[in-house]
């Protein structure tokens, strides 16, 4: 769970901070787009700036050009370029923003002042025309005057006047006024040629000074536009430059947050699938468990029953036997009774060996009695057992040895085996016969068993070497069901296999396979020496919660020669050992408050 929450607070983690990345690119970009954007109103405004200059350009070349029909001037041209001067100061005080204002107010000074000169001109050139008008007036009457005089012309004195003297001829008053018009015309012609003169280089100088702060003033206007416009240009590239870097600074750190944040997310999932994995395999073990501890239970009960009724029968005979015995007078049947008594003990006896035996193995608190001995001895010996049980079933035995050997192996457990094996072989079947083959190879003994019994089915099979267990060939059979499952254990503590083959109706064959190694040689078999002591200055000390039971012993020691005390708790058993010295101290293994350790 902690993995868990773990990998979901990484996640979490990484998710706000990308959302944090992404919104620092969102502002980033809206910055930039509104940073290009107040960049691309100013070029804008650098443009239409532009185009005001190239109008005032165009708008200043045709104001120019008016000035050159000046000759040809009315009212309405006087008008019309008084109108065209206003809105040209117009568009200039629009400059007034971006340009010095003096600059500006110099070149309105100098337009005002061209066009006082222009209308000077026009003026004059009005008043020339006037002139022209009243000489054109005055010559009709002069001219008929001179007519009027020619036709007075005086006679001369003499001979058909040929030879008289002229006369004296006055200038005739028409001829004077034409002299007195032609000197005032020469006169005024001349002040207005002069005042014309005057205001033409007047003009030309004023014009030759507009058009060079004009010219400057375009020039200057044009240069800082270009340079504030190459300015934003350059300010809008590194602008980008500055945003490609950012996005770009911002875009790998992305991506190495994503990287490293999909190798946690990776590490971690990887963690939880292996987390999971071991609690998927964990809760598969303990449903595994929980059905070993239900088939356990189950077992438990099973064996409880089997063990309940199976020493119910000799314990039954054992009290029976007892009661005939306390009310019989004769000797002979007593003695008889107290034979069936023991028959009863044995078999009850080993019933319990037989129980032990199985949890001991299945505890694994059993171990190997490794030791040399002969493969032939062993096969010789479950031979010898049970040819007489087969023949008195009306049976055959074959017994088939291979290869003999000397091994180092548990003869014992070994001969177990091969007794269980050929004991549920005799007992399960009827007509026929059973097998026993051993053969040694390579270090492993093979053991056989084979019969022509009832046999098995595979669900049977299955179940024919768990503890309880008893079959349907087997329920009118005496015993716990624990045979094979002892074999198995046995058969696992020796590092052995065993195997199974059967069909229901045609007979059994087990496989039994034991690796063990060669030995060199048996030993001889030793002399076991019992030496009677003639001493009977013996004593015992016995602890049981059982109070039969340790009369029973008492009796038993008696009986020797030997001194047996006995008592039920601990307490009891230290005050009896630190008053007397005893030989020999019996102590069972499981009491209410103390156990035999």
């Amino acid at each position: 769970m902690e993995r868990s929450g773990n990998f979901y607070k990484a996640i979490r983690l990484g998710y706000i901070l990308i959302s944090i990345l992404i919104g620092c690119m969102a502002y980033n970009s809206l910055y930039e787009w509104q940073e290009i954007e107040a960049l691309e109103l100013g070029n804008k405004k650098i443009d239409e700036l532009r185009k005001e200059i190239n109008n005032i350009n165009i708008q200043m070349i045709k104001f120019s050009l008016l000035g050159e029909t000046i000759l040809e001037w009315n009212d309405k041209d006087i008008e019309h370029y008084h109108a065209r001067r206003m809105a040209m100061d117009s568009m200039l005080c629009r400059f007034k923003a971006t340009y010095p204002a003096e600059r500006i107010d110099s070149v309105r000074s100098l337009l005002e002042d061209k066009e006082r000169q222009m209308f000077q001109i026009v003026r004059l050139m009005d008043e020339q025309q006037s002139i022209n008008k009243k000489i054109a007036n005055q010559i009709p009457v002069i001219v008929q005057k001179s007519v009027q005089e020619q036709s007075k012309k005086p006679k001369r004195k003499g001979f058909l006047g040929i030879f008289g003297k002229k006369k004296e001829v006055t200038p005739a008053v028409s001829t004077t006024i034409l002299h007195s018009v032609n000197r005032n015309v020469i006169s005024e012609q001349k002040v207005q040629d002069r005042q014309l003169s005057e205001q033409a280089d007047s003009l030309a100088a004023r014009n030759a000074e507009l058009n060079r702060q004009l010219q400057e003033l375009i020039c200057q206007i044009e240069e800082k536009v270009q340079t504030e416009l190459q300015s934003r240009e350059n300010e809008i590239v590194a602008m980008r430059e500055k945003s490609f870097m950012q996005v770009g600074g911002l875009m790998g750190f992305v991506l190495l947050l994503l990287l490293i944040s999909y190798i946690i997310i990776h590490r971690d999932a990887k963690s939880i699938k292996q987390y999971k994995h071991k609690t998927t395999d964990l809760i598969r073990q303990l449903e595994q468990s929980v059905q070993r501890n239900e088939a356990l239970i189950t077992s438990r009960k099973k064996a409880v029953h089997t063990i309940t009724h199976e020493l119910r029968t000799p314990l039954t005979a054992i009290t029976g036997y007892a009661g005939l015995i306390r009310k019989e007078q004769c000797e002979d049947k007593s003695g008889q009774y107290i034979q069936n008594i023991l028959q009863s003990s044995d078999r009850m006896r080993d019933m319990l060996n037989t129980l032990l035996d199985f949890f001991r193995l299945d505890n694994g608190k059993e171990q190997p009695r490794l030791s040399p001995c002969r493969i032939s001895a062993i096969t010789h010996t479950l031979e010898t057992e049970f040819m007489p049980v087969a023949v008195n079933k009306g049976l055959s035995l074959s017994v088939k040895t291979g290869h003999d050997a000397i091994v180092l192996t548990d003869k014992e457990r070994i001969i177990q085996i091969g007794n269980n094996l050929l004991s549920n072989a005799v007992k399960f079947t009827e007509e026929g016969g059973v097998s026993l083959i051993t053969e040694y190879d390579n270090g492993v003994l093979t053991l056989v068993v084979e019969d022509t019994g009832t046999g098995m089915t595979e669900e049977e099979q299955k179940q024919a070497f768990g503890a309880f267990e008893r079959l349907s060939n087997a329920a009118a059979k005496e015993g716990f069901g624990l045979g094979l499952a002892i074999m198995r254990n046995i058969v696992s503590m020796l590092g052995g296999t065993i195997r199974l083959d059967s069909k229901k109706g045609k007979g059994s064959r087990f496989t039994v396979e034991i690796p063990m190694p060669k030995a060199e040689e048996v030993p001889e078999k030793e002399i076991q020496t019992y030496i009677h002591r003639e001493d009977r200055n013996l004593n015992v000390v016995a602890i049981d919660n059982d109070e039969v039971l340790l009369l029973m012993l008492k009796e038993m020691y008696a009986q020797e020669g030997i001194h047996c005390d006995t008592c039920t708790d601990a307490a009891e058993l230290m005050e009896m050992i630190r008053q007397k010295e005893y030989s020999l101290l019996l102590t069972d293994l499981n009491m209410p408050d103390i156990n035999g350790f």
